[in-house]
């Protein structure tokens, strides 16, 4: 009936509907190009620039984050082309050879702080590419732990739940699970997969190499259940060595959750050189608990292997190489390593 129909794949329809929305949206270009300075107002091209950056090289962001590569790959080609050519019209750089106009687009796509107008590419950016890139990683990570939760509470454990208002209007949970929670409340889990290094060796913070998650897991934590203000601000910086200083109000993203006696909110943290936070391994052996730390026949026969004959053995290794290969697809993606992804997302 389909093919009777004119059926067309999936993919290819997708693509060129984002195509036409993204010739649509940024039809507003041409005004945009057309602004002048009036005779007591000489900010015309800051005006475009602004406008360029924050309203029209944004339309596409969205359907990146929501969509695979394969159907959003030609919109942002088109979309980069869209830009480039009303960037070359507003500065007059169209009138240069093509090394010179090269050479122009790339300084524009830097950062600002870097010299550049902030026209980020958005064929460029892997993190915003499906599952690939820092969101890709998470997604991953995520998928992997999800899987663990579900070999012991079978459906109850949901994955992004789309109903949590009622128990979490500030922020949605990666994972939640009815009952899991202490006292038999609902479960509300935040994953984070956090880096405790730095592009910049002046950012790397000295107590990760002192103490375990050191560099991740203050800031994490004080985003996700907040803090108290302590001190005042003339008692200068806090000072973990002994617990004084000053500490400023800090909102917690999971305000609501916390509030309320039916949810027990848990952070579970990972690191990408492997390390577990300590709320992660009470989840684990929580779960270990509650299975008995038996195989189940499937698992024990199919599964499990030489080195991991009980359900801890088995269900940590694979999430220790899940978290590592999540990692390293994301190195080969920003590498432009597409083999080394491709073998990393089938191992």
């Amino acid at each position: 009936p389909n093919a009777a129909k004119g059926y067309q794949p999936r993919e290819p329809l997708c693509s060129a509907q984002l195509v036409k929305r993204v010739r649509i949206a940024l039809e507003p270009l041409d005004g945009i190009i057309q602004l002048r300075d009036a005779p007591s107002l000489d900010i015309a091209q800051q005006a475009q620039h602004c406008l360029m950056r924050y309203c029209s090289n944004t339309t596409l962001v969205y359907f990146l984050r929501t969509m695979p590569p394969s159907m959003t790959i030609e919109a942002a080609q088109e979309h980069d082309r869209l830009i480039a050519s009303a960037f070359h019209r507003i500065v007059g750089s169209e009138a240069g050879s093509p090394a010179q106009c090269e050479r122009a687009l790339r300084q524009a796509r830097l950062p600002v702080k870097l010299g550049g107008l902030g026209l980020t590419s958005m064929a460029a950016i892997p993190s915003n590419i499906g599952r690939l890139g820092h969101c890709g990683r998470h997604n991953s990570l995520l998928a992997a732990l999800a899987k663990v939760m579900r070999s012991v509470w079978g459906m109850l454990v949901e994955v992004e739940p789309r109903d949590h208002l009622g128990y979490s209007n500030d922020y949605r949970p990666d994972v939640s699970v009815a009952g899991a929670g202490r006292s038999r409340s609902r479960l509300v889990g935040d994953v984070k997969f956090k880096d405790s290094l730095s592009s910049n060796p002046e950012d790397v913070g000295q107590r990760g190499a002192f103490v375990g998650l050191g560099n991740t897991e203050p800031g994490t934590s004080a985003d996700v259940f907040g803090l108290e203000q302590r001190g005042a601000v003339g008692d200068g910086d806090f000072r973990p060595s002994d617990g004084g200083g000053y500490v400023a109000y800090k909102k917690a993203d999971y305000a609501h959750a916390l509030s309320r006696s039916d949810t027990d909110v848990q952070m579970y943290l990972f690191e990408t050189f492997g390390g577990w936070c300590n709320a992660v391994k009470r989840l684990f052996y929580q779960m270990k608990d509650k299975v008995r730390n038996k195989l189940s026949k499937r698992q024990h026969e199919d599964e499990a292997s030489w080195s991991t004959r009980s359900w801890l053995s088995l269900q940590a290794q694979r999430m220790s190489v899940a978290l590592q290969l999540a990692a390293a697809e994301e190195i080969a993606t920003e590498l432009r390593l597409a083999a080394a992804s491709e073998d990393a997302a089938v191992a």
